[in-house]
């Protein structure tokens, strides 16, 4: 008789995944796009985390929602109604979500269109952890009611998580969880994770929670760098010397992207423009995407790699007699 050969197929579909994950983590940084890979146990509060978190950072960020489930719609029509853009994975049984799901999901949403996106991926403490979806972050919720004891059981989760949020804390007196011993017992699998305690039913810890996100997010999309489509017309085109550009801009906002442009004798275009107060000036207008930029606070949204902008004076018109 020969020998019986072995074929490891995890491995050779893990392998497979991973790259396919890196390609999508490439492609995320290219696009300034911040995703959040969301996992816990059924019942950890996931998406009662997402319906405080998104109203805190909307008006910032464009923000979107990718939930997965076995066989439902209930959390993306949840998240519906927060406003944002969200669609529905229904994953027929699979009990994990992987980098090919994934990538269907963030070309479905329109990934490049947003700054940040969260994937609700489907609740289980075991599969999830071991395929790589090509998120920016890997956060884990671990609600109080399941015990201090998780780590124990599912150490891969915990290993393989940026982030640790502890849910539910307004349960901690009324039981048993031992925060010191599960944060001891957590530390020793992921040295220098980070860890919020949150409490989704009263508020407790959000603003933490939000504060890290927003300031993660800006980093990403201060330090990529974004090719811009920049046209410079009428009185501008002479002041700079040229008419159309393709700037690699590593900065993060449309104010910041006018002051890095100078004119021919060394000026930034930002004090040309732009009046004391950081809105436009009635002789010029600014143009983003197809659409006029006149007040402060539109001049400090975030640009997204491959953004048009127009700049110009305005036409004058002379009475005729």
């Amino acid at each position: 008789m020969g020998e019986i050969k072995l074929i490891e197929v995890k491995e050779g579909i893990l392998s497979e995944n991973d790259a396919i994950a890196q390609q999508l983590r490439e492609k995320l940084k290219n696009d300034c796009t911040f995703v959040i890979n969301l996992m816990s146990s059924p019942g950890a509060g996931k998406t009662s985390l997402l319906l405080r978190t998104i109203p805190r950072l909307k008006d910032k960020f464009k923000i979107g929602v990718i939930e997965a489930d076995i066989d439902s719609m209930v959390d993306a029509e949840k998240i519906r109604e927060t406003g944002v853009g969200v669609i529905q994975l229904r994953t027929g049984g699979f009990c994990h979500l992987d980098a090919t799901m994934v990538k269907s999901g963030l070309e479905a949403i329109g990934s490049s269109n947003f700054d940040l996106i969260f994937i609700e991926n489907v609740g289980n403490l075991v599969c999830p952890a071991e395929f790589d979806t090509g998120a920016t972050r890997n956060v884990m919720l671990l609600s109080v009611p399941e015990g201090d004891d998780k780590p124990l059981k599912y150490p891969l989760m915990f290993t393989v998580s940026d982030v640790l949020i502890i849910s539910k804390v307004d349960y901690l007196g009324s039981s048993d969880f031992d925060l010191s011993l599960l944060k001891e017992r957590v530390f020793k699998l992921k040295p220098g994770i980070k860890i919020f305690e949150v409490s989704s039913k009263t508020g407790e810890g959000i603003d933490q929670w939000v504060s890290w996100l927003e300031e993660e997010v800006s980093i990403l999309k201060s330090t990529s760098v974004k090719e811009l489509n920049v046209t410079a017309m009428m009185a501008v085109r002479e002041m700079v010397g040229w008419s159309q550009k393709k700037l690699n801009f590593s900065g993060n906002t449309l104010a910041q992207l006018i002051r890095e442009i100078t004119t021919i004798d060394g000026q930034s275009l930002y004090s040309v423009l732009i009046d004391e107060e950081g809105t436009v000036k009635k002789d010029y207008m600014v143009w983003l995407n197809n659409r006029p930029v006149k007040e402060q606070h539109s001049l400090e949204i975030p640009l997204q790699n491959g953004d048009r902008v127009l700049l110009t004076s305005m036409i004058k018109f002379s009475a005729g007699g």
